[in-house]
């Protein structure tokens, strides 16, 4: 089988508890990613609520030359369309980029040193905006300034955390698709960190993509049938080209036998024992995600360079 997933907090990991992305105690580590024929995996470069600019900018600098350090013979390093057809593959991605503040120059760098894709908010405010547990505010001045900065460099924006008036305000100015990497379905599970049925179909209707989480938390329970329910939810909205997986390991609490992104491969033969075809288990589990980037990357800058 094979496998894209939009979403770990690994990196923390590696800066703060110098694990090894070869093989650890955690969620994800290439020894585990070795059993899938394909596998990309986003690392997000996650800034906590309530640093300063400073202080955001240094955490998001040394979490970002952890995947640099990561990333070379063992894991290739996604920056162009070609990199994710490698395997196994690392993309880089921010987590909380509005607390990085509003010097473009510096969010311009982010592009150079190979980022991916970038979540606006994280659960409160920042100088781009409100995440699902700050105000009722949406996107600030600076905030739709940076939606058109990230999508002018093929930069991937990522609305997971943000609050709602915040991701009506992306789905009307945003002019190409976005992501949600890691969320579930308010439908199953009301929390502000899932998406509702309208949400859904707006991301769907603009070409892009949501990753499930497979937080427990956020799904209502940690067993392979409620992960299946969200996901044929989403799939009962016409969403066989969009609903894709981040699982938000190395960032949540997950029961201790699924033993991190190994229990991909038992949900796999789970869903097709549920009667999933295997065209639809490819495209869950890998193709949406890698087709969303090769279409968001088919005439950007990232690949004229």
């Amino acid at each position: 089988m094979r496998l894209f997933d939009l979403h770990c907090d690994t990196l923390c990991e590696g800066l703060h508890r110098n694990t090894s992305i070869h093989s650890n105690a955690g969620h994800v580590d290439l020894v585990r990613g070795a059993r899938y024929d394909a596998w990309v995996q986003a690392y997000a470069a996650w800034i906590p609520d309530g640093l300063s600019v400073t202080e955001a900018q240094a955490e998001c600098d040394a979490l970002m030359d952890v995947f640099h350090r990561w990333t070379g013979k063992s894991l290739h390093r996604v920056t162009v369309a070609d990199d994710l057809f490698a395997t196994p593959a690392g993309m880089l991605t921010v987590e909380n980029g509005g607390a990085l503040g509003t010097d473009w120059e510096y969010i311009h760098s982010l592009y150079r040193r190979g980022v991916c894709m970038v979540g606006l908010t994280w659960n409160g405010d920042n100088h781009w905006g409100s995440g699902c547990f700050g105000s009722d505010e949406g996107l600030t001045a600076a905030g739709r300034q940076a939606l058109s900065v990230l999508e002018q460099f093929g930069t991937v924006v990522d609305v997971a955390h943000l609050n709602r008036p915040g991701f009506w305000q992306v789905v009307k100015e945003a002019r190409r698709p976005f992501a949600v990497s890691h969320t579930a379905a308010d439908a199953l599970c009301p929390h502000p960190r899932n998406l509702t049925y309208d949400q859904f179909c707006a991301v769907r209707d603009r070409g892009g993509v949501v990753g499930l989480t497979l937080y427990p938390e956020h799904l209502g329970g940690s067993d392979f049938e409620t992960i299946r329910r969200h996901l044929e939810h989403f799939l009962s909205l016409n969403g066989e080209r969009t609903i894709c997986f981040g699982a938000d390991f190395d960032g949540m609490t997950a029961p201790a036998e699924w033993n991190g992104i190994a229990v991909y491969e038992r949900l796999y033969r789970y869903l097709s024992d549920c009667g999933w075809n295997p065209q639809t288990l490819d495209a869950v589990f890998y193709t949406n995600a890698r087709d969303f980037f090769l279409r968001y990357w088919e005439q950007t800058i990232r690949n004229e360079e």
